[in-house]
Order: C-alpha cells, then structure tokens, then sequence
C-alpha cells in the first residue's frame, strides 16, 4: 500500500507529465460541453457552413473547391472524362446554394450557372438504410436532370458506401485536412471567431471521432514513467475502448500465425505468416511496414470492426489483389468492382454491434470479441488466406 502511495505521490508531482496531457487532452470545447460530438445533425450543419463560400468563416470557396476536385480524381463513373473535371476544376462557386436535408440528403451543394450538384451522405457511427443511396441518385436524377452530380459517401473512417458505385468515399481525417490547410492558405482572411471555431472543431474530432496520433505519444510516454500510478487509477476509471486496443494487440501476438502491424487505439492492424510470404511489400504511406493489404480492428466507440483492406501502393500489385477479391465474392463480401484510389476495403466483419457499451457489460464484450475472433480465425481466415494463395501461386508457377 505504501508503495501505490508513493507511486500517486510522484505522479502528482511530475508537474511537466501533467501539464503536457492538460494542455491537449483538458481544454475548453465548445462542442465537448454541448454535448454534440456524436450528432449526426451537428457535424452537418458545420460541414454545411464550411462549404458554403459566401458564409462567415472568411474562407471564400477554399474547402469546398479543394474537397470537390479530391473527389473528382476518385470518381470512377464512366461518364466523367478529364474534360468533365477539367471544368469542375474551373468551377466559379460564387452562386453556390447549399440546402440541409433537402429530401432528406444530408447537404447538397448546387450551382444553377455552373450546372453542377455535390450530394453529400453524412454518417457518423451509424449506418445507411436499405437503398438510401440509390433513392438520392434518382432524386437527383429528376430535379437536376441535365446538372454535373458528384455524389460524396463521408464517414468518420472512409467506410464504402454498399449501394452503388457512384459514391465517393471521403473520411474525416480528409475534412481535418482541409480545413487544417483552408485556415492556412486564408490566414489573411479568416477572422479571430472563426479561427477559435474551427481550432475547437479539429480538436473534437480527434479526440473523439478519427484518433489523435500526438495525444496517443504523450501518454505512452507518461504511462512508461509513471505506469504503476496510472495502473491503479486506471483501475478504478475503466475505458472500455482502450481496453479493446490493449487487449486485441496481445492476442493478435499470442496466434502463431499472425503478425502484428503498425497501430493505434482506433486502428488494430496485422497479417498474417502466409500473406507476408506471398505478397510483397510494396505499399506507400501507410505504415512502415509497406505491407500493402492488412487486416485492421476499426475500434470505434461504439462498435468494434473487422475489415480486410488493400492500402496504396503499387498499383499493379493493388489491381491483383483486387482482381482476387473480385473472383471469390462469397469470401471478400464488400470488394466493389472498381478499385478506389487509396484504402479500399475488401471484406467486413462485425466484432462488436453498434452501440455495444449500452448492452453488453464488460465480460460479455471480452466474451463476444474472443468468441467472433475464434470464428474468424477457424472459418473465414483461412478461406481468405487460401483465395490469395491459389491466385498468387498459379501465377508464379506460370
């Protein structure tokens, strides 16, 4: 007792350790204490402001201009020729119209001049519903016949949009990005208000939504110092999300057969002995491993995924993979006919349901993760394994 004494003791002490985790983690925000970093409909609203040119943020067209031609170089519609994003490319936003919940589409983005429309489909922890997208798509389709659509699927961690192929699928850390990169190029223009606004909205969604890198390093560093006094309050102060990002890596390390990757709270990743001999690592800007397809935990904080996805990289070995997710459907259950640029998801599990914390008490997480982990392992595992096998191998043998 008197050793967790002094180990408190000294923590307390260590006045640098704690004021570095004050200053990212204890902050004043605004959207923390409104209690709207999970609402859907707030995000919306914010992302709708941004967007629009001729609002307040003193940004003009910047976030906007920049997200359409990101995704414009991603959209695999037939239809869209260079010249077509060319012209978005050249776009004037100035007569920009941006409508919320216009039949029901999260925001759409409409240039009477330039005939162009934007729809953009919100979802932050939830799913869509049974043909939602395609519904939207025929909506357009009859009000805006003759108009340039550009459809945007934005999750907080790029998920696939699982009805159509028209859809471009954005991630948050993208809007941070943007942003982060709008508040730059306009720093002359952008007012002391909406400097602290947007300042307290990037905070928010990495703390809450996308993960904080910089935040993650400070407290390994402050655990490795003071692990025994942190052990004991992190004892009596559960967080069931961190716990899942402890305990999946010792599992992942104590299968035989897998390899664990480069990660962090929100992403687990690893592979396995038979992948990484079979295929090279010849991936970029993912991890340091340049493994070019992984497994990854989504640890969100109310729901627990496991996908199989093929990073960027070299885009010849990318179209290989693909071309094997594509042949055996039944195995690789959310791989789309055309490969997206970046991270494209191949197959899907569901570890932990949607709002699991409110069901299920701590054992029966553990239980459901071990459990979905065993079945993956003995049933859906080693199918996959061996699809990449038998595609792999008869090539070389070739």
């Amino acid at each position: 007792m008197n050793q967790d004494v002094a180990a408190l003791n000294n923590f307390l002490l260590d006045t640098e350790a704690l004021h570095r985790i004050e200053t990212k983690a204890s902050a004043f925000n605004l959207f923390e204490v409104l209690g709207v970093v999970n609402r859907e409909i707030r995000h919306s609203n914010v992302l709708a402001w941004l967007l629009d040119p001729n609002e307040s943020h003193g940004m003009d067209d910047f976030i906007v201009r920049d997200l359409v031609n990101m995704v414009m170089q991603r959209v695999h519609d037939d239809e869209i020729d260079h010249q077509k994003r060319l012209r978005v490319a050249l776009v004037d936003y100035a007569d920009l119209i941006v409508k919320r919940e216009w039949n029901n589409i999260d925001i759409l983005l409409v240039s009477e001049k330039e005939q162009l429309v934007i729809v953009i489909e919100n979802k932050i922890w939830s799913q869509e519903s049974n043909h939602q997208l395609n519904k939207y798509e025929q909506i357009i389709e009859n009000h805006y016949r003759d108009y340039m659509a550009v459809y945007i699927y934005l999750t907080p961690f790029g998920d696939s949009a699982s009805h159509s192929e028209r859809w471009v699928n954005v991630d948050y850390s993208t809007i941070i990005k943007l942003i982060e990169e709008g508040t730059s190029h306009r720093e002359l223009t952008l007012n002391e208000r909406s400097r602290d606004f947007l300042t307290q909205y990037i905070e928010m969604l990495r703390r809450h939504i996308v993960g904080d890198e910089e935040l993650e390093q400070i407290c390994k560093e402050i655990y490795a110092k003071h692990k025994k006094a942190l052990d004991l309050i992190y004892k009596y102060k559960p967080d069931i999300q961190s716990e899942i990002a402890s305990k999946l890596p010792h599992d992942i390390k104590d299968e035989k057969n897998l390899i664990l990757d480069h990660s962090i709270k929100t992403f687990i990743r690893f592979t396995t002995n038979r992948l990484d001999s079979l295929i090279e690592h010849l991936g970029s800007n993912w991890t340091p491993s340049k493994r070019i397809v992984l497994f990854e935990f989504q640890n969100r904080p109310h729901q627990l995924l496991l996908k199989c996805i093929i990073g960027p990289g070299e885009p010849a070995l990318r179209e290989k993979l693909h071309q094997v997710a594509i042949k055996y459907p039944e195995l690789f259950n959310i791989a789309k006919n055309r490969l997206n640029t970046g991270y494209a998801p191949i197959y899907y599990k569901e570890i932990l349901p949607n709002g699991y914390q409110d069901e299920l008490d701590e054992s029966s997480i553990f239980e459901m993760i071990e459990q979905k982990m065993n079945d993956f392992l003995k049933t859906d595992l080693e199918k996959l394994e061996s699809a990449f096998e038998n595609e792999f191998q008869s090539d070389n043998t070739c």
